[in-house]
């Protein structure tokens, strides 16, 4: 992107900005607030728009029927919910335009490509008072959730497949229930919201009646009669409440005709021809319509290709080093997930050791003599007949038939065979570990003893060659006196 580009983008970002800062004033008709009059002119001029034609296409609703149009004022609602459309609308072609001119620059001539990409998956929400928004992303999670499951037990049971092992259907707790509440074509929370967002004198009252009367019966949807406008939907990580405050307001996506027509007919080159085409049609599907399409787009993407998954876990709700919340950390895991994942695993054979690998960490349970000559050369037949010969040996009695299966290229094995076998291993090899400490340990104090022993002989030796040497001597100078005295008389 040139400066010149880059300068445009900062301006309406401004001006997407300064949007937030215009109120609405009115009771049954809204109007501009004074104080937000400046805010208005200012973001006129950075979207190079009319002052008055902005001002219009926020306050009233264009509706063109045969042929003619007529403008209709609309409440401070309505025109907060026109406000904040533009300013989403705007930003989200901002953002498609950057990653368009990204993707062009990184594009090759090549059909087709491998890549690697990372998802940054919706986080389960639940607060104190949950909108649309959460709505939304608890869906996506329903989705995501689904998909995961569907994942991990098609891997699991492929894996089973592929090796040739008895298996029976794994059970899980499946959310397809909760997510047809939500989608379904007729009746479903996504359908009414939309067919009630585009009716033009609903409310979120009834919007709330009606979808009580759609999905009473439903048992994933709840309503309790302490609470006014909230529903509660049984998501697969918790239950969550929702108010229904701004529903259809924050549905009503799509922007209308008249703010249409007033950005197509700005002077900037940036945001008409770019972002507002003229001959562009527009869209009138609502939010919820667009993101049920994005995220079926989304999980269509997920089943081409090989997923693997990160479970990120936040410590504790205070962002502090040092600090492990065993409560929170618990809740995420299953929010996320994770605890059926695992569960689900567990009903499987989650051990799978290859051949080789089980032969060289068991051989000491089964003694087999040809165990010792496994190796990585040998063919998986071989492997296989090895593995074969130990388990009918299996002296202890150490295999269970409903928790160990040999497959094709690997052992199977359930986590309580995996703990039996693992005991005995480190039973046998402590013992083993005993063993040769003790005859290291042997060894040692023996070199020591004799070491000792050999410099305790020396020592005697020398004392008695010491002591020889001296009783010699002591004889030698009696001797020696005694012939010096028989001199001595002779003289």
């Amino acid at each position: 992107l040139g400066v010149v580009k880059q300068t445009d983008i900062f301006r309406t970002i401004s001006a997407v900005l300064l949007l937030g800062n215009i109120a609405f004033v009115g009771d049954d008709v809204a109007s501009i607030a004074p104080t937000s009059l400046a805010a208005v002119e200012d973001t006129a001029d950075l979207l190079g728009v009319p002052v008055n034609h902005l001002t219009a296409a926020l306050l009233t609703t264009k509706r063109t029927i045969r042929g003619e149009t007529t403008f209709s004022p609309q409440s401070v609602e309505r025109s907060n919910a026109a406000r904040d459309s533009l300013a989403m609308s705007i930003y989200e072609r901002i953002f498609l335009f950057v990653v368009n001119v990204v993707n062009q620059t990184l594009s090759t001539d090549r059909l087709w490509f491998k890549s690697i990409s990372v998802l940054d998956i919706f986080g389960f929400e639940v607060f104190e008072k949950n909108y649309f928004e959460q709505l939304c992303i608890n869906y996506a999670n329903e989705a995501l959730q689904q998909h995961f499951s569907q994942h991990v037990i098609k891997e699991e049971q492929n894996d089973l497949v592929a090796e040739g092992v008895l298996w029976t259907e794994i059970p899980f707790a499946d959310n397809r229930g909760c997510i047809d509440m939500i989608e379904r074509r007729v009746g479903g929370l996504l359908v009414t919201l939309n067919e009630q967002s585009m009716l033009p004198k609903t409310t979120d009252a009834t919007f709330f009646a009606v979808l009580k009367k759609n999905l009473e019966s439903d048992p994933y949807f709840l309503v309790t009669k302490q609470a006014a406008n909230t529903f509660t939907i049984r998501h697969f990580a918790d239950r969550v409440e929702y108010t229904v405050t701004q529903f259809l307001s924050k549905n009503q996506g799509s922007l209308s005709d008249g703010l249409i027509n007033c950005m197509q007919q700005s002077s900037y080159s940036f945001i008409q021809p770019l972002l507002f085409p003229v001959h562009a049609e527009s869209s009138k599907s609502s939010l919820a319509f667009q993101f049920r399409v994005q995220l079926a787009q989304l999980l269509q993407n997920l089943s081409t290709t090989t997923c693997h998954y990160v479970r990120c876990i936040k410590p504790n709700p205070t962002s502090q080093p040092g600090i492990f919340d065993r409560i929170s950390c618990l809740r995420q895991l299953r929010c996320a997930g994770v605890m059926e994942a695992a569960a689900i695993r567990k009903m499987g054979f989650p051990v799978r050791l290859p051949f080789l690998e089980f032969i060289r960490r068991y051989r000491i349970l089964f003694q087999i003599p040809e165990a010792s000559q496994a190796n990585s050369t040998m063919s998986l037949e071989n492997l296989r007949d090895i593995t074969s010969r130990m388990c009918q040996k299996d002296p202890l009695h150490l295999l269970l038939p409903n928790d160990f299966q040999m497959g094709t290229s690997k052992c199977l094995l359930r986590d309580n065979q995996f703990s039996i076998l693992e005991a005995e291993y480190h039973k046998i090899l402590r013992q083993t570990v005993l063993r040769v400490q003790k005859l290291v340990r042997t060894r040692l104090a023996r070199a020591k003893y004799l070491e000792q022993k050999k410099a305790l002989e020396s020592s005697v030796e020398v004392l008695v060659a010491f002591w020889k040497a001296k009783k010699q001597r002591i004889s030698f100078l009696k001797l020696r006196e005694s012939s010096t005295k028989i001199n001595a008389m002779l003289k």
